[in-house]
């Protein structure tokens, strides 16, 4: 066989493989597609069943990874999630647990129908009856911080469960367990933090200290102290009277 002719069989070859190459991904993203399909991302399959073991592989595998052995609460078993769940949730649900990601919107809401259920070990519900885990469901467009009412609720959901609740729980070993701010009425009773005017507080002391004292410290992702508007929200928060 001439040269030519092997290097035209070469081309071929090389097209076909090509050609086999890209029918066969396009085969695999409709069917990954189809299975995926509705939810928010790819982790949590649309008929998944709603029960404890889509909890312990797929919405809080990471909590149960980290929270064993000695490390409080523990979460290996149904009875020990039950067990702790208003704990798992405060924290979850605030967005300061797993603290390097936290659960997307699809995930809060599939552990929120789990709990609603009773924490069942076995269910029938499944991801898509979830309107927070279908994809053509619009997000909300959410206001910046400085444009949303003055309230606990919205300063515990925006900016310290982001920023300030890994350190400041009751699990924490270092001085931050001293000063909680996951309860309204502990804040309410805490005179030594949340002084009026806000601009006093030892809170903005410490959010607008110029030193190494200055909190939140930059976490291991990076992420920098708190923005000034959110700063200047905790102060309107603390002047208005601390709304619940």
């Amino acid at each position: 066989m001439g040269s030519k002719s092997i290097g035209a069989l070469n081309k071929f070859i090389m097209a076909v493989t090509v050609a086999v190459t890209l029918v066969l991904a396009a085969c695999n993203f409709e069917i990954k597609d189809a299975q995926d399909s509705p939810t928010d991302e790819g982790a949590l399959l649309a008929t998944s069943k709603i029960d404890f073991a889509l909890m312990q592989t797929a919405v809080l595998n990471e909590c149960s990874q980290c929270h064993k052995g000695s490390r409080t609460p523990i979460l290996g078993s149904l009875e020990e999630f039950q067990r702790n769940l208003d704990q798992v949730w405060t924290f979850v649900s605030h967005r300061a647990m797993p603290p390097s990601h936290p659960l997307s919107t699809c995930k809060i809401a599939a552990l929120k129908s789990w709990i609603t259920q009773g924490t069942p070990e076995h269910s029938e519900v499944v991801v898509a009856s979830l309107p927070e885990c279908l994809p053509s469901t619009p997000k909300n467009k959410i206001d910046p911080i400085q444009n949303q009412p003055l309230s606990y609720k919205i300063m515990l959901s925006e900016i310290l469960g982001r920023r300030c609740l890994t350190c400041h729980n009751m699990d924490e070993p270092s001085d931050a367990a001293k000063v909680l701010f996951d309860d309204y009425d502990r804040i309410m009773e805490d005179t030594k933090h949340w002084q009026a005017p806000g601009n006093t507080s030892t809170v903005f002391q410490r959010l607008t200290d110029k030193t190494d004292k200055r909190m939140p410290p930059p976490d291991k992702n990076g992420n920098p102290p708190l923005t000034p508007e959110e700063i200047n929200y905790i102060v309107r928060w603390i002047d208005a009277g601390k709304p619940r």
